[in-house]
């Protein structure tokens, strides 16, 4: 028996927020099918509440009806499972139908135009939600029942003075737009069918070209200094969407610069020292940089289970350079399989795999690790590739003694940068 099956955008509420077109469609069809919350707005047609797409296709090929109707909350092309289901019900030729999406209905009802604002979704994901914000005036974020953890995550990273609005069972008798900072919505449970915007007045388009010093907390942990920085970041040659390794991260003086630069990325910063870890989350903290992960541990060995990485910064080897340099070439071959994700930057990681470079920066102070990097960037780098470059970074101060000023030379740096 052939089949009709159409997909139908259900807008953000019962069948008053649909198209014409495909209520009229919903009206016709012998079955309708979707979530429970849609398919009752039909009380006297055949339903069933059922949005799993591998499910909705075994219920279409069991299925005698000859018109189906499967319903989708929003609008089938804004963060909706309407692709999903198109793919599993493939071998029927679904046609798609608009309608209106959750952020529509919600800039209409607070006056909050969309049209130049950052669009992402928390469903089923952990999103950098500070540095997503950081970066942009107006940010639309569709709630994965999870608000309430993203606004105190704003209240923990210092965002006190951005606006939020959030709009709850739009299109449902239990609607409701509330307004307030993140001090006043934090703690006000929120339900699950909620998104929220936020209004950032103070929002910074580029990322600072190097954090000063003093803005950052060092403790009695060595610090990579800013003129450094500078250098290793141009050599990371980071993008927006960047995964990084800080291995030996120390204060986190880079994590949180290679942050700022990857703001879309993850920089997962290691150190097996306490401190350190406590600095590097707290200097996170200072900088609004939500995207770093301070992990505590020993590399190489503590370097498995998390996103392949698009760039490393290797500031501190603790004599085990050799290891983790090999380490990074095995969990790129084995990436070739999948690139494995864990924690909240499994979305990120999707499309991380073999195919891409693996930009690596070694820092040395010392001769001895400065011919040892040399020689190993030198085995370990692709034969057509470009090999490993070498520059020496140096900083000298004037300092006053006297009626003199001084130059006081700071520890000359070497770093050395391959793309294996």
């Amino acid at each position: 028996m052939e089949k009709t099956v159409n997909i139908l955008s259900a807008g953000p509420g019962g069948r008053e927020s649909m198209s014409l077109e495909a209520a009229s469609l919903a009206d016709a069809a012998d079955l309708l099918i979707g979530a429970a919350r849609l398919v009752e707005a039909w009380p006297h047609k055949q339903t069933i509440a059922e949005y799993r797409p591998d499910r909705i296709l075994r219920i279409i090929g069991e299925s005698s009806a000859g018109t189906i109707a499967v319903l989708v909350s929003g609008d089938a092309g804004f963060f909706s499972g309407a692709g999903a289901i198109a793919r599993a019900l493939e071998a029927y030729q679904p046609a798609v139908y608009p309608g209106i999406s959750s952020l529509a209905a919600f800039s209409a009802k607070t006056g909050i135009p969309y049209d130049n604002a950052r669009l992402i979704s928390a469903h089923g994901r952990d999103i950098s939600i500070v540095s997503e914000i950081r970066r942009h005036r107006v940010t639309f974020v569709l709630g994965g029942g999870n608000l309430n953890g993203l606004i105190r995550r704003l209240q923990e990273y210092h965002m006190n003075d951005v606006r939020l609005f959030v709009g709850e069972n739009l299109g449902s008798d239990r609607e409701r737009i509330l307004e307030g900072t993140p001090g006043d919505l934090a703690e006000q449970p929120l339900e699950t069918l909620a998104l929220m915007a936020v209004i950032n007045e103070q929002a910074q388009a580029l990322a600072a070209v190097s954090v000063p010093d003093g803005e950052l907390v060092r403790g009695s942990v060595p610090m990579t200094k800013e003129l450094v920085r500078g250098a290793i970041i141009r050599r990371l040659q980071l993008r927006e969407d960047s995964i990084v390794y800080d291995i030996g991260a120390g204060t986190g003086s880079v994590s949180v610069e290679a942050a700022l630069n990857a703001w879309r990325g993850t920089v997962y910063a290691f150190d097996y020292k306490e401190e350190a870890i406590r600095l590097i989350r707290e200097n996170a903290l200072r900088m609004q940089t939500d995207n770093v992960v301070a992990v505590q541990g020993t590399a190489p060995d503590v370097l498995r289970g998390y996103p392949l990485p698009d760039a490393v910064f290797i500031g501190g080897s603790e004599g085990k350079l050799n290891a983790i340099l090999e380490e990074l070439l095995r969990l790129r071959e084995e990436s070739g399989q999948s690139a494995p994700a864990s924690g909240r930057t499994a979305v990120q990681a999707e499309s991380r795999t073999s195919d891409r470079p693996m930009n690596v920066v070694i820092s040395a102070v010392t001769l001895q690790t400065l011919e040892e990097a040399a020689a190993l960037l030198k085995r370990f780098a692709p034969p057509d590739g470009e090999g490993a470059s070498i520059v020496q970074v140096a900083e000298t101060r004037l300092k006053p003694v006297g009626r003199y000023d001084m130059f006081r030379p700071e520890t000359p740096v070497f770093l050395l940068s391959a793309t294996l």
